[in-house]
């Protein structure tokens, strides 16, 4: 029995929360940071690594400040046994791409990569940015080309599919086949950790002997990959090194090495969609006005035909997050440049001077102050209402709710949901979370309670105010909660680190840390919003198509 150390360094030098430049503000940061890792690898030959880059603007335009790191990094993939992979042309919201865009951004990819590095070097495998994941990408990966994707399994809290499956033993350290809900298409999934993940072990060595015992006598793969511009890679690499030395059973490769030689050991078919930031969903792309104003400008933008280059740009992640309640200085302009560029639909709103409307199933909690127009028909008895809403700075870090749709259900409540390539699927919600965003939302979502009553489509006109996913849900207390446009926050939902052997503490400790792990709602203080919302209640185990706007 082996145990596959399998190292993967995420290269993308734009940030949320760092400006556009060479300097300890922007880039710089994780130039200095690489030179010390490649210090390291230097130092030890037997650590290889694979590198997963954004190709659009960090290998084009950062990258050549220095050129002495480039030349360092190419002759590093081409001199050694180190691979590159995909993370997609421009880093974007994966999840979220037309199935034209995805395709356009792993072409462009793939041209970047094999100019720079060599044909030679690249595997076929994807580290999709923020680990931006929706059930129909098996299929959409596969068409593009890509052969594997690696998702984080940890329990650090910076994580993705692990409250989704239960992996047993070895199979939190092997190769899985993910399969499409229809059971049409199939990738490769491979589990991913963060560095986070080793609080849980108490260090290098006795992670790698908890991979052992999960093992057995079969073969593991521990692929922990996290951001190349973190301080900790360069002692990260140094706690590699020894356990590699020290541990017989260790063995350094990449993935895709691992794969050549080892088999699938489960299918799993994932129901939600999914991204690694807090609380495990898009709370931190999707749930702050600047990240309102970027996606209603990026799909006017669609509507427009704008260049695809454009868009795959404007879909970037760190255009939206991961920063949270604020983005950089540098970010924000860039957003209003988009939102310049590409424009917005112009829409006169009804006169604004009513309460909250009634609703055939459940009831409108409104923030203080909002306004709404009459109701209008829309769908099959459903109505439809304008809403504004002005907030001050007395935010609630709890929750931001402009207007929410409050329902009295019992668990498990079922979320019906599309993405942005057409495909429909759907979710059972079977606990109780304060914070819960699994859901890409273009245009509408619906959701009906376990108790087999009517449910309700949650719709929103595009064209006026738009979100990746912009209705997030709280289930507590007997109730569901859908929030459009606002935000939530509260108890972190338990990763179960006893699955792999782990102690919980890491769980503990990143959050603490993390520089996103805050709540949104200072986002909004002094914001004004104005949206377009439908209702429609609906009988029967699957909504109805959504109404068309107007």
């Amino acid at each position: 029995m082996t145990v596959f150390l399998a190292l993967g360094q995420h290269v993308d030098f734009w940030h949320s929360y760092r400006g556009d430049s060479p300097t300890a503000d922007g880039f710089g940061l994780d130039f200095d940071v690489i030179g010390a890792s490649l210090d390291v690898l230097d130092r030890h030959p037997a650590l290889v690594c694979d590198w997963d880059w954004e190709c659009a603007r960090a290998l084009h335009e950062a990258l050549p400040h220095d050129a002495a790191l480039r030349d360092r990094l190419v002759e590093r993939v081409r001199e050694t046994d180190d691979v590159v992979r995909h993370m997609s042309w421009a880093g974007e919201i994966l999840s979220a791409l037309t199935d034209a865009e995805l395709a356009e951004s792993f072409r462009r990819s793939r041209a970047d990569l094999a100019a720079t590095f060599g044909a030679d070097n690249l595997v076929e495998g994807c580290y999709p940015q923020e680990c931006t994941y929706t059930p129909a990408l098996p299929r959409r990966l596969r068409a593009a080309g890509i052969e594997w994707v690696s998702l984080f399994y940890g329990a650090c809290g910076f994580g993705a599919f692990r409250r989704d499956v239960r992996l047993e033993g070895a199979e939190a350290y092997n190769p899985l086949r993910l399969f499409t809900p229809e059971g049409d298409a199939w990738i490769t999934l491979v589990p991913m950790y963060n560095h986070g993940d080793l609080l849980d072990f108490d260090g290098m060595n006795g992670w790698l002997e908890a991979v052992a015992e999960s093992c057995g006598d079969s073969d593991g793969l521990l692929h922990v990959s996290f951001d190349a511009d973190s301080i900790t890679w360069p002692p990260f690499l140094e706690a590699v090194a020894t356990a590699v030395d020290e541990l017989g059973f260790v063995e350094c490769c990449t993935v895709d090495r691992y794969l050549a030689t080892h088999d699938h050991v489960r299918d799993v078919t994932l129901h939600r969609d999914l991204a690694d930031g807090a609380m495990d969903g898009y709370g931190n792309w999707s749930e702050k006005p600047v990240n309102f104003r970027m996606w209603t400008a990026l799909l006017e933008g669609r509507r427009r035909d704008a260049a695809v280059e454009r868009r795959l740009l404007a879909a970037k992640t760190t255009n939206f997050g991961l920063a949270t309640p604020f983005l950089h200085a540098d970010r924000v302009a860039t957003v209003d440049g988009f939102v310049d560029e590409f424009g917005t639909a112009m829409w006169d709103a009804q006169p604004l001077d009513q309460g909250p409307p009634a609703l055939a199933v459940g009831r409108v909690e409104a923030a203080p102050g909002a306004v709404f127009s009459a109701p209008e028909p829309f769908g099959d008895g459903g109505l439809a209402v304008w809403v504004q809403v002005t907030f001050g700075d007395g935010v609630d870090d709890d929750a931001v709710e402009p207007c929410a749709l409050v329902f009295d259900w019992p668990l498990p409540v079922t979320v019906h949901k599309a993405d942005f390539g057409g495909a429909r699927s759907s979710y059972e919600i079977t606990e109780a979370q304060d914070s819960l965003n699994n859901h890409l939302t273009p245009g509408w979502a619906a959701f009906a309670p376990g108790d087999g009553g009517p449910g309700v489509l949650v719709a929103f006109d595009e064209r006026v105010l738009a979100g990746p996913a912009a209705l997030p849900l709280r289930v507590r207390d007997g109730e569901l909660r859908v929030n459009p446009f606002g935000t939530y926050w509260g108890r972190y939902p338990d990763m179960h680190a006893g699955l792999t052997g782990g102690s919980g503490q890491a769980q503990q400790v990143v959050p603490l840390v993390g520089s996103h792990y805050h709540s949104s709602s200072p986002a909004f203080a002094g914001t004004t919003l104005t949206f377009r919302l439908g209702v429609v209640p609906f009988d029967g185990p699957e909504p109805p198509a959504p109404p068309v706007w107007d």
